[in-house]
């Protein structure tokens, strides 16, 4: 049974991928970063929401539900911030963003 992982927990493997991450220089590669904290935290990979154009607005582990806390790159803000993709999506669209 999968558990949600701690806020400290979240936190820690963020700061764990960018260090593994910096001896490569491959540490502003926000995917990579998350591919690293979605194995550290048990989640299921990586996704991307787009705003209409080719570049995602964010990134984010996906932890098998919309509303399950998980790490966000918000490409908007530059980054890493935790909590559901579900809220990020539903704060962007009440701010006037529009989501394909």
């Amino acid at each position: 049974m999968r558990t949600t992982k701690t806020k400290a927990e979240m936190l820690s493997a963020i700061d764990a991928a960018i260090d593994r991450l910096t001896m490569t220089g491959e540490h502003k590669d926000h995917h990579k970063v998350l591919q690293h904290v979605s194995d550290a935290i048990g989640g299921h990979g990586v996704e991307s929401i787009y705003q209409g154009d080719d570049k995602p607005s964010c990134l984010y582990v996906n932890m098998g539900d919309t509303y399950s806390r998980t790490v966000i790159f918000d490409e908007h803000r530059q980054s890493y911030i935790i909590r559901s993709w579900g809220d990020w999506l539903e704060d962007q669209e009440a701010d006037g963003y529009v989501y394909n």
